[in-house]
């Protein structure tokens, strides 16, 4: 499950995290301070970065318990 860093700091703009998951251009990380798309609020959006490069996350979504972050662009591996 990952962990809601927005639940504790609203207005935490810079984080570290692991990826869990990828699945096509969605990615599941460890921990998140991206807001998901809820109760008619609409998701975080900014940028994912890592060693070799970066995306825009376009998208958070909560599907089946998951926290999804869907970037455009290429995708850590």
């Amino acid at each position: 499950m990952t962990e809601r860093l927005y639940l504790r700091d609203a207005e935490l703009r810079s984080f570290e995290a692991e990826v869990v998951a990828v699945d096509g251009n969605r990615i599941e990380l460890d921990r998140t301070a991206f807001y998901a798309t809820s109760g008619g609020q609409p998701h975080d959006t900014g940028h994912l970065v890592w060693a070799t490069g970066a995306a825009s996350v376009t998208d958070v979504r909560t599907v089946d318990g998951h926290l999804l972050h869907t970037v455009a662009g290429p995708i850590p591996t």
